[in-house]
């Protein structure tokens, strides 16, 4: 029944064409229900937290660094980065 309904819904094409093309159609459109989900999009990732007791002691070994270390500056990005993430989460 199916293919009378194609068959005339092809005619100007010709039957044949549609009874070849009705398989295929019906294997991409399946195989379309198959593909995953992405996982949904987070804007901000959760800032992490850390214990008064971390925090002093981060910055006591922060304190104890050279003036001119590298690190001083890598955290005072990491500072800026966690700012704008807690700004980004409200």
């Amino acid at each position: 029944m199916r293919w009378i309904f194609l068959c005339t819904m092809f005619a100007s094409r010709g039957c044949e064409m549609s009874k070849r093309m009705t398989p295929i159609a019906l294997c991409v459109l399946s195989l379309a229900g198959c593909t995953p989900t992405p996982p949904p999009i987070t804007a901000c990732p959760p800032v992490v937290p850390y214990t008064a007791e971390q925090q002093t002691r981060a910055a006591d070994e922060l304190d104890a660094l050279p003036a001119d270390a590298a690190l001083r500056e890598m955290m005072a990005d990491y500072k800026r980065t966690r700012d704008q993430l807690r700004v980004c989460a409200e």
